[in-house]
């Protein structure tokens, strides 16, 4: 092989490693929220009232609708979750649905076999919908494993104690991405562009809708209500949306690295999604 095949061969090697290297076919659509009541922190929104706090961080892929809520009185407070909703773009979602939930745990020990023995447990946890009170135990050759599952009504009302608060089951936020016209699907870094909005012409306006009563008030109930809207859209290839660093506890550098967005807020959310190979539309 003489030197100028080589050379040419080399170079289009390293192109091509470049070229598969750099493309990513996951890319990220990013939601920045804004409300005229909220007050932001470094970790969560709130909201309040006379009564109660409520905090929210919707960081997540279709946005986490979960939300914690603390009773500020003395006295104990009830949510009713069959008047409370989550209402999307004029869609109330309502929290109670009657549903009946699992919660299920297992563990297990592994045992070498040999003059010494090691356990070593794992355990996790998770709630699926329907299910029925069940244990069991079952066994191989070099290890043994237990489960139990616990089934609960879901509640139409939710008693939190003075002074305390509770984490409130929500929903996704959105489930699909947002296509327009002035929005590139599948963007490289030069075509990334941004598509602002404002409260009137939202394409995703968020409601959440709480109603409670305090237990001395004679069942007299009051609403408290939260509101957002998308006030921009912008489309990321990964390569822009993550960025890796090093691990730092308490201004210790570790040798390992973690990814995390550059546009990580408690009032952002994204949706991830991929390039089909026979993507027809750029939007």
């Amino acid at each position: 092989m003489n030197l100028f095949n080589f050379t040419y061969s080399t170079i289009c090697i390293i192109l091509l490693t470049s070229s598969c290297y750099t493309s990513s076919p996951t890319f990220y659509q990013l939601y920045k929220t804004e409300s005229k009541e909220a007050a932001i922190e470094t970790n969560q929104i709130t909201f309040e009232n006379e009564d109660l706090l409520i905090a929210y961080n919707l960081w997540a892929d279709n946005g986490n609708g979960n939300f914690f809520i603390k009773n500020k009185t003395t006295q104990n407070i009830s949510l009713d979750m069959s008047k409370s909703h989550l209402i999307i773009n004029g869609i109330a979602h309502t929290y109670f649905q009657n549903r009946i939930f699992t919660s299920s745990s297992s563990a297990y020990s592994s045992i070498s076999v040999g003059r010494t023995s090691s356990l070593g447990w794992v355990a996790a946890s998770k709630n699926t919908a329907i299910g029925t009170v069940t244990t069991g135990t079952s066994t191989s050759n070099n290890s043994v494993s237990n489960s139990e599952s616990v089934s609960y009504q879901e509640q139409q009302t939710i008693s939190i104690p003075p002074n305390a608060g509770k984490v409130i089951s929500g929903f996704k936020l959105k489930d699909v991405i947002y296509r327009s016209c002035d929005l590139y699907r599948f963007p490289k870094k030069k075509k990334i562009t941004p598509i602002a909005f404002n409260e009137d012409n939202s394409p995703l306006t968020l409601q959440n809708y709480i109603t409670y009563y305090l237990d001395d008030q004679n069942n007299s109930s009051k609403v408290v209500t939260n509101s957002f809207w998308v006030s921009e859209i912008t489309n990321y290839p990964s390569e822009s949306f993550y960025e890796s660093k090093p691990v730092e506890v308490c201004d210790e550098v570790s040798i390992s690295y973690t990814t995390s967005s550059y546009y990580k807020k408690p009032s952002n959310f994204y949706i991830k999604y991929e390039k089909e190979s026979a993507s027809e539309f750029k939007h």
